[in-house]
């Protein structure tokens, strides 16, 4: 029996928000496709080469004569308003509402929402400062490799990785601001798993994405598309790039080209920008004065 909401400490004394479970499959990463993966290969064996060009193994390197393939990135196609509407309707109603609201919300890594402390949340301020990532679990054999499967499904596998790093840039440890709703549920989260501490419970797994999705009759989609939704939200209030990457924990050298990536010009930005310029172009008459 584990008390829920509760997942230890990460080896400070700290307990974390526990927006999700400990070790699940699937459940973290940065949403990389395998095309991404397939784009640097090139560049990897180019450089390998070249080591062997200096080593003296090679007189000339192959691979820089050879062009690499040109790739086009899957677009992923954000929710829009109302869709994010739904989704955080029915999020209220769910065990675990905080996880999918942050994201949807704020736009964090999954990693992100996952390592976070309440030491990190500043609720007079209403600030949340990001410091780590939670970490993929790595496992190995507690049977002495008995069991003849993998090690992540050994009936005995032992966790042999920290639960928590820190964010790997200066970029990925920033202050969000966070909106009085989403305040208001960190606070009804944390008096609830102060009540279940009190009085344990069996475990409880928060529903998956794909089932939060079926239920609010929207397209199948992932948890990373809620980055992209939080990014394109942005880009329809006209939240100034320089605030949008600080958000969002982008690079400066990067963020241009991450804009491009998570942003998506949708009807809605594309009909704001033209009533702008409709607005210029074309004023409406001045209204007579009233008798």
């Amino acid at each position: 029996m584990r008390v829920v909401g509760d997942c230890g400490s990460d080896g400070c004394g700290e307990p974390i928000l526990c927006l999700g479970t400990r070790g699940t499959r699937g459940e973290l990463g940065e949403g990389r496709s395998g095309g991404m993966l397939l784009g640097g290969a090139p560049r990897t064996v180019r450089t390998a080469l070249n080591e062997a060009v200096r080593r003296g193994h090679l007189t000339v390197n192959p691979a820089s004569v050879a062009k690499a393939p040109r790739l086009e990135e899957e677009e992923v196609e954000p929710y829009t308003v109302d869709e994010v509407h739904k989704l955080l309707d029915l999020a209220n109603k769910t065990g675990h509402p905080a996880r999918w609201v942050v994201s949807l919300a704020l736009g964090l890594r999954q990693g992100e929402v996952l390592g976070l402390k309440w030491t990190d949340v500043d609720f007079e301020l209403r600030v949340m400062t990001v410091h780590r990532n939670r970490l993929r679990p790595r496992y190995e054999h507690g049977c002495g490799n008995r069991c003849g499967r993998k090690p992540g499904y050994c009936p005995q596998k032992v966790n042999i990785r920290r639960e928590t790093k820190d964010t790997k840039s200066r970029a990925g440890r920033r202050p969000i601001g966070n909106p009085e709703p989403l305040v208001q549920l960190l606070l009804q989260h944390r008096r609830a798993q102060e009540r279940d501490r009190r009085a344990p419970q069996p475990e409880r797994r928060p529903p998956r994405v794909e089932d939060l999705l079926k239920a609010a009759g929207l397209r199948a989609g992932r948890l990373h598309d809620a980055r992209h939704t939080a990014a394109t939200v942005l880009l329809i209030l006209g939240v100034p790039d320089t605030v949008v990457d600080a958000i969002m924990g982008w690079e400066p050298g990067k963020s241009a080209r991450m804009r491009r990536r998570y942003q998506h010009l949708t009807n809605r930005v594309l009909t704001d920008a033209a009533d702008k310029i409709g607005g210029l172009l074309w004023p409406l008459p001045e209204e007579p004065p009233a008798a």
